[in-house]
């Protein structure tokens, strides 16, 4: 039996490099078999301890947002998984060509770029960085309707205004004033002076939303 000692390079806060001379045996203990020890010569020999990269991969989280809008990304949303000794990451740069306001509709890749902060050693760790996606969602399409007039003899109980409803989206209405309700696509509107109506239609699944007047 040899037992190997370890003069630096062999504990789990080691860094990533070669330590030269750091792996040495001991001296021969007999503990089973045939051979004579005594007709041999046995010379020692120190060698050096590699310690190689860990595996880090890094993730961008996945986002969207609504056309017309800009996507802050940020620096924190991201994942981690291959960190030892309880290590931490500041913060990881993500970029994105959907970000900003003139993003097109569709998918784009958020791109991470090397992490920074906290208390890891990049030159530690074999890195992967992983894009996420940004979904830009289109706006709904909405139409207010028609203007009318209301006189004495026209319109007197007033008109429907606003559109079809369409699954899957919600309306509001503002002012209130002379609506038959606030919250449906095509109220009747009987405003007892002018009065310019405000639709917003809301689109439940992306939660992006458009607006029109009547």
């Amino acid at each position: 039996t040899v037992t190997l000692a370890y003069t630096s390079g062999n504990t789990t806060t080691s860094a990533v490099g070669t330590y030269t001379g750091a792996v040495s045996p001991s001296a021969f203990v007999k503990t089973s078999g045939t051979a004579t020890l005594s007709n041999y010569t046995i010379n020692y020999v120190t060698n050096n301890l590699s310690v190689t990269p860990a595996a880090l991969t890094i993730t961008a989280v996945n986002a969207s947002k609504c056309f017309g809008t800009e996507y802050t990304l940020g620096t924190t949303a991201f994942t981690s998984s291959g960190l030892q000794n309880s290590e931490t990451i500041g913060g990881v740069t993500l970029t994105s060509t959907g970000a900003a306001i003139d993003g097109s509709v569709g998918t784009h890749p958020i791109v991470p770029s090397p992490a920074t902060g906290g208390n890891f050693a990049a030159s530690n760790y074999s890195i992967i960085y992983t894009n996420g996606t940004l979904t830009v969602n289109a706006l709904p399409v909405v139409s207010a309707g028609t203007a009318f007039t209301k006189t004495c003899v026209a319109n007197t109980s007033g008109a429907a205004i606003g559109e079809t409803a369409e699954a899957g989206n919600t309306y509001s209405w503002s002012p209130e004033t002379g609506l038959s309700s606030s919250t449906v696509s095509n109220p009747t509107a009987n405003p007892t002076a002018t009065t310019t109506y405000t639709i917003t239609k809301t689109n439940t699944a992306t939660g992006c939303t458009a607006t029109g007047t009547v």
